[in-house]
């Protein structure tokens, strides 16, 4: 580029242009050479979203807010849930949550919705038999899951149904179901889910399958 700006300094004066028709050219190809450099930029730079941060303990939190900063976070997950866009993360920094994430909207390839949880982070679910999981997604593509303890639920732990594309990582699920009112649970439950992973979790202690796949389940 540094050659081309020598050799356009060089003839400019030559080609019999006035000094204003001169300089219009020369803007002209310094805006191309700019608009091809911003064209060229790493996926990983055009990729980055944001991260909204979660922390019931802090006395800061509020669902009012922007949740951008750890020191003024959200006060619920499902506030991070409702406006993550693919690209986004919502990073859950401590506490014990008595709610259920259901996911609105998909990731896509190379910008999925993550969520991510401290050491220590604890789902529960709404308390509900049916559809009080930790984590709920039917119909969602390009989400991750990853690093929560989820405990005590009383439906599945983690549900996923109709779906793609699915991280789950790295989570540690428990004591899914209410086998006392009869409601046996799987931890983790796929349903007629494709293209997905699940790696390094542990589900143990639920009163049914620790991860059960079905419907069609595959790949």
């Amino acid at each position: 580029m540094s050659n081309y700006f020598r050799f356009l300094k060089i003839n400019r004066n030559k080609s019999g242009f006035s000094s204003l028709q001169a300089r219009i050219m020369h803007i002209i190809m310094v805006l191309a050479i700019v608009c091809s450099l911003v064209e060229m930029r790493p996926t990983s730079v055009l990729a980055a979203g944001s991260t909204y941060y979660v922390d019931k303990t802090n006395t800061s939190c509020s669902d009012s807010g922007t949740g951008l900063a750890p020191a003024a976070p959200f006060c619920t997950i499902g506030k991070g849930a409702n406006i993550a866009i693919a690209g986004d993360t919502v990073r859950v920094l401590a506490g014990s949550y008595t709610e259920t994430i259901s996911i609105p909207k998909s990731g896509s390839s190379g910008l999925p919705i993550t969520f991510s949880a401290a050491s220590g982070v604890t789902v529960t679910g709404n308390g509900l038999a049916i559809s009080g999981g930790a984590f709920r997604l039917s119909g969602k593509s390009y989400i991750i899951v990853d690093g929560f303890t989820i405990a005590g639920t009383a439906d599945y732990g983690i549900y996923i149904s109709g779906s793609n594309n699915i991280t789950l990582s790295n989570n540690h699920v428990s004591n899914s179901g209410s086998p006392v009112s009869g409601s046996t649970r799987a931890g983790i439950y796929i349903n007629s889910t494709t293209n997905s992973t699940i790696s390094g979790n542990t589900s143990d202690y639920n009163s049914s399958h620790g991860i059960l796949l079905t419907n069609g389940s595959n790949n």
